[in-house]
């Protein structure tokens, strides 16, 4: 069983892959957190509209066949590490904890 802070490192593990700047997943928690926005880390909305792929197979392979693909259309808008979060949270059925995602 996956828990939400398994979730979330997946989540800023796949952001770190098709990010421009730094290692942000090395630097979360300090240099980065869930209110940084995506286009300052080279995650911007062209970049955004090829990750579905990738999202959804991490995601899938922690969360299982309760997971509900995301598309395109789904992660273009997306603005900060905290939207990304909050979409998988929303598509793996698991409740996002209150005071989260930081």
């Amino acid at each position: 069983m996956f828990t939400y802070a398994d979730l979330k490192d997946k989540v800023v593990d796949v952001i770190d892959d098709f990010a421009k700047k730094d290692e942000v997943k090395a630097g979360y928690g300090s240099k980065y957190t869930a209110k940084t926005k995506l286009d300052d880390i080279g995650v911007t909305e062209p970049v955004r509209a090829v990750m579905p792929k990738r999202f959804n197979k991490v995601t899938r392979d922690l969360v299982g066949a309760t997971w509900q693909p995301v598309g395109p259309i789904d992660l273009v808008p997306k603005e900060t590490i905290a939207d990304m979060v909050s979409i998988a949270c929303g598509q793996s059925g698991i409740l996002l904890p209150q005071g989260e995602p930081t």
